[in-house]
C-alpha cells in the first residue's frame, strides 16, 4: 500500500506459508470504493514454504509479468493454486522448477498465452501436459531438466513454432532421443542434452534443420557414435567443393565424456557438421576400438581414420563385464572339469582297489618266509662245536699216556 509503484519484489528464502501469503498483501492504495492495483511486474516467492495459492492472490497485480515459485513443495497445482496463475494473464516468465509436480492443468495453457519462458526443472514429469501446444505461438524457453522422462519422440514439441532455447540434460532415465524429434523446432538455437548418463541414441540427423543452432551440448552421456541419414564420402572427399555447414552459427559444441567409438561415420559426421574444429579445448577421447582408445578426437581426421584397418587380434574388451571366473561359461566348465577329476578318481582308485585283492587272493605260488632268530641259532651252532671238540682232545690223551 505504501509502496505502489514497486517493480520488483524478491521475498525468496524465508518462512512464508500459504495461509500468510493472501491477497490483501498486494493491495494498493484505496481509492473511492476500492484498493488500486500495484505496479508489481516480478515477484520472487522461491524457497519458501508454501503449498498452495490463494486463487484471488494476483488480483491487486495485473502487471505481473514474472513469478518464481521455485522450491516450493507444492507437489499438485490444486483448484486454488490454478486459479490464481490462470489470472496473471500478461506472465512472461514462470519458475515452477522443483514444486514436486508432475503434471500441470490445460487451462492454465489456455490463459498464458503470453507465456515466453518457462521452468519445470527438477519435477516428477515423464511427458508433457495436455494442450501444451496452446503456448506454443508464445513459448521460447523450455526447461525440462531433471525429469523423469525416458524418451522424446516426434510428438514430444509439436507445436512450438518458436521455441529458441530447450534444456533436457539431466535425466537419469532417458535412453533415446528418436528419429525427427526436432525437425519441427526450426527457431531452436540452445539446446542442452548433456549429463544424461543412459542416452544411448541421439537425433543428430532432425538437428539439421536447426539452421540457427550456436549452441549443442551432448556431453557426459552413453553416446557411442552419431549418424547422418545421407552418404558423407563423396562430398567430404571431393576437394573442389566446399560443403556449407548444416550450423554455420555454431559457436559451442562440447561433446566430452561419452565413450565414443572413433570410426569413419563418427569422424566424417563432425567435419560435415563443421564442429571438429571446435573441439581443439575439448577433452573428448576415444573409447573404442582398442588401438585409439584414449586418443583425442581433435587429432584424428576422418580421411585418417577412414584409411586406417584395424588388426583382427584387437578385440571390444567390456570394463563392466563381471570377472572370468564369475562368468557364466567359465562356472559351467569349472564344475565339468572338477566333475571328470572327480570321476577319474574314483575309477582309478576302484582299479587299485581291484588289483590289490586279486593280488592277495592269488599269491602266485609264493611260499611263506619263516624267520629264525640269529642270536639262538648261532650259539646253539657254537655250543655243539665246542662239546664236540672237547671229546676229541680227550681221547687222544688217554691214547698217549697209553703209550
Amino acid at each position: 500500500m505504501d509502496v505502489p509503484n514497486i517493480i520488483s519484489l524478491d521475498l525468496a528464502y524465508n518462512a512464508i506459508t500459504t495461509e500468510e501469503l493472501i491477497p490483501d498483501v498486494f493491495r494498493g492504495p484505496y481509492h473511492i470504493s476500492s484498493y488500486e492495483p500495484i505496479a508489481l511486474a516480478e515477484l520472487d516467492l522461491s524457497h519458501n514454504h508454501l503449498q498452495s495459492l490463494d486463487r484471488l492472490l494476483f488480483q491487486h497485480t495485473p502487471n505481473l509479468t514474472k513469478l518464481n515459485l521455485a522450491h516450493n513443495n507444492l507437489q499438485i497445482l490444486d483448484y486454488p493454486t490454478t486459479a490464481a496463475l490462470s489470472s496473471v494473464t500478461l506472465l512472461k516468465n514462470l519458475d515452477l522448477s522443483y514444486t514436486g509436480l508432475k503434471t500441470i492443468p490445460s487451462v492454465i495453457f489456455e490463459k498464458l498465452t503470453s507465456l515466453e519462458i518457462l521452468n519445470l526443472a527438477g519435477n516428477e514429469f515423464i511427458a508433457l501436459p495436455e494442450n501444451f501446444q496452446l503456448i506454443g505461438q508464445s513459448l521460447k524457453s523450455l526447461n525440462l531438466a531433471g525429469n523423469r522422462f525416458t524418451a522424446f519422440e516426434e510428438t514430444s514439441f509439436l507445436g512450438l513454432k518458436v521455441l529458441t532455447h530447450l534444456n533436457i540434460s539431466g535425466m537419469p532415465t532417458l535412453k533415446v532421443v528418436k528419429y525427427n524429434t526436432f525437425t519441427r523446432l526450426e527457431h531452436l538455437t540452445h539446446l542442452d542434452s548433456s549429463h544424461n548418463t543412459r542416452l544411448e541414441t541421439f537425433d543428430f540427423d532432425s538437428l539439421m534443420h536447426c539452421v540457427n543452432l550456436t549452441y549443442l551440448d551432448i556431453s557426459h552421456c552413453h553416446l557411442t557414435s552419431l549418424t547422418l541419414n545421407m552418404d558423407l564420402s563423396p562430398i567430404l572427399n571431393n576437394t573442389n567443393i566446399t560443403a556449407p555447414s548444416p550450423w554455420p552459427r555454431l559457436k559451442t559444441f562440447p561433446i566430452a565424456g561419452n565413450p565414443w567409438t572413433c570410426d569413419c561415420n563418427l569422424l566424417q559426421v563432425l567435419e560435415y557438421a563443421g564442429s571438429h574444429h571446435r573441439l581443439e579445448g575439448d577433452q573428448s577421447r576415444c573409447d573404442m576400438p582398442f588401438i585409439l582408445a584414449g586418443v583425442k578426437l581433435s587429432n584424428l581426421t576422418a580421411s585418417q581414420v577412414c584409411s586406417m584397418r584395424i588388426p583382427a587380434k584387437y578385440q571390444i574388451v567390456d570394463e563392466n563385464a563381471p570377472p572370468r571366473f564369475r562368468r557364466k561359461r567359465y562356472i559351467i566348465l569349472t564344475v565339468i572339469t572338477a566333475s571328470v577329476v572327480v570321476v577319474m578318481g574314483l575309477i582309478i582308485g576302484l582299479i587299485v582297489v581291484c588289483i590289490r585283492r586279486r593280488l592277495k587272493r592269488d599269491d602266485y605260488g609264493v611260499e611263506p618266509i619263516r624267520y629264525t632268530s640269529v642270536r639262538s641259532s648261532n650259539l646253539s651252532a657254537f655250543s655243539h662245536g665246542q662239546a664236540n671238540g672237547n671229546g676229541t682232545n680227550g681221547s687222544a690223551g688217554t691214547r698217549t699216556s697209553g703209550v
